[in-house]
């Protein structure tokens, strides 16, 4: 009898001690989030996130002398690491960006004193409204220990979910601060279905503009003027309108595969300068442009837009231009970039193609 009574206690205290283990390790593998609301652009709050060297400004570690950081890899982004110790080592451990993209960023924090722990860092940046919803997760092993006290998991998500809550505060507080001082900034995207080939070629070459910006068909007897080398770094397209279109310029400071960077100086009705880039991430067949527009905000602190319109007013326009873009790019796929130049425009317009990240310009002679 005895013998029956000792093997149903421990047949019971197994399958307790195994629903406890299991238990304990399904909080502990639980991702701790925190979220909050950002009035900025995705685009900035994940180059913010993706520059280590800014971390110890909003993240709430605390500024010890003690503790020596290196940094290596690029300055901002994928590779970057940050790697930290104190005098005798009894504190150091590594962080390092395992991917960045345009709504999230990645990183791996691996710890190896006071004890060893590796912990995942994900950041998913979501539009909303005039800002940003942001998602903080974090999920590692460290506290990942079949047989330690429920109670202890617990208590390990609530100090994660503390520090969280800082850091995010700390960094909503940079970003916004920035957002304030860096005046205003505007930006929309959209998905086409074309190679950026197709894409790049009517951004670059501003005598397609009138094709696809809205505001230029607000003047039908528009005074255009255009110099420097066609689609090129150094181009510049001069307009002269009536009070809806203005008096300005637009000039290309710089192109890649991936970015065009523009500057636009106004005269009339207002005297301001914008910043106009572009981005491209190829998608498969399919591009992925976002549209980013930045500039000056007056004493009073409101934004000096192109031609004077609202923050607002000024994402409709994008949003419209960005649509009359894609048609314009996906009606071009069938008739094959490579059959020499287009006409378009009463101009002959260069044959674009991409080699290692470079835009190639030729006539198709």
């Amino acid at each position: 009898m005895w013998k029956k009574i000792l093997l149903a206690v421990l047949v019971a205290g197994g399958v307790s001690a195994a629903l406890i283990a299991n238990r304990v390790k399904q909080v502990a593998v639980r991702p701790v989030e925190r979220g909050t609301f950002i009035a900025a652009p995705p685009a900035t709050i994940v180059t913010e996130i993706a520059r280590l060297q800014n971390w110890v400004t909003w993240s709430g570690e605390k500024d010890d002398p003690a503790i020596r950081r290196v940094y290596g890899g690029p300055p901002s982004g994928t590779g970057a690491t940050c790697y930290w110790s104190n005098g005798n080592r009894s504190v150091e451990g590594r962080m390092t960006v395992i991917s960045v993209r345009p709504d999230s960023v990645e990183l791996e924090v691996e710890l190896v004193a006071p004890k060893e722990s590796l912990t995942d860092y994900t950041f998913q940046v979501t539009p909303e409204g005039s800002g940003s919803r942001l998602l903080w997760s974090a999920s590692g092993d460290g506290d990942n220990l079949i047989g330690k006290a429920l109670g202890a998991v617990e208590k390990r998500d609530k100090r994660l979910g503390t520090e969280l809550e800082n850091g995010l505060a700390g960094l909503k507080k940079v970003v916004e601060a920035q957002e304030n001082m860096q005046a205003y900034r505007v930006e929309r995207s959209i998905t086409i279905a074309a190679p950026d080939v197709f894409v790049l070629a009517e951004i670059m070459d501003f005598r397609e503009w009138s094709k696809w910006v809205p505001r230029e068909k607000l003047d039908p007897d528009l005074k255009r003027t255009f110099s420097g080398s066609d689609a090129q770094p150094g181009s510049t397209y001069f307009w002269s309108g009536n009070d809806e279109t203005g008096v300005g310029r637009v000039s290309m400071i710089s192109s890649s595969a991936e970015k065009v960077e523009l500057e636009v100086e106004l005269e009339k009705p207002i005297d301001s300068t914008s910043d106009l880039v572009f981005t491209l991430v190829p998608e498969g067949a399919e591009t992925r442009v976002v549209w980013t527009i930045s500039g000056e905000k007056n004493a009073s602190g409101e934004a000096l837009t192109l031609l004077g319109s609202s923050p607002q007013t000024l994402a409709g326009e994008m949003e419209r231009g960005l649509a009359n873009l894609k048609a314009i790019a996906e009606g071009a796929v069938p008739g094959k970039a490579s059959s020499g130049t287009r006409k378009s425009g009463g101009h002959a317009k260069p044959v674009m193609t991409i080699v290692a990240d470079s835009i190639v310009l030729s006539t198709g002679k």
